[in-house]
């Protein structure tokens, strides 16, 4: 007997009605983000909910790689390499080679 669900349009629903509360938790923007880019293939609101993670976390480096992926998605080479480089400048000062190696993969391959 087959079993199926639809876990994208349920895992949606739980996101919008996150970001539609009064006080959204900002750690929810890289989920929609992630969840948009990943799953919803919906690029736009990926992209909203990724520069809101980024506001809310200036030094968060992981969400400008994110935000260049979303970018680089839809095709904004210059918006892309900008965001892969603050990530780059911001993985650096925090010292972690892993995202910068990333970023600078990202931008090779616009």
């Amino acid at each position: 007997v087959p079993i199926s669900t639809n876990i994208v349009s349920r895992l949606k629903a739980q996101i919008d009605k996150e970001l539609d509360a009064d006080k959204v938790n900002p750690a929810m923007y890289q989920t929609a983000a992630n969840f948009y880019f990943e799953m919803s293939k919906d690029l736009n609101k990926a992209l909203v909910n990724a520069k809101k993670a980024t506001v809310a976390t200036p030094n968060g480096f992981w969400l400008f790689l994110l935000e260049a992926k979303i970018e680089k998605e839809m095709g904004d080479k210059v918006a892309a390499k900008a965001s892969a480089e603050k990530c780059i400048a911001l993985a650096t000062i925090a010292k972690n080679d892993d995202y910068t190696k990333m970023a600078k993969e990202l931008i090779a391959k616009l």
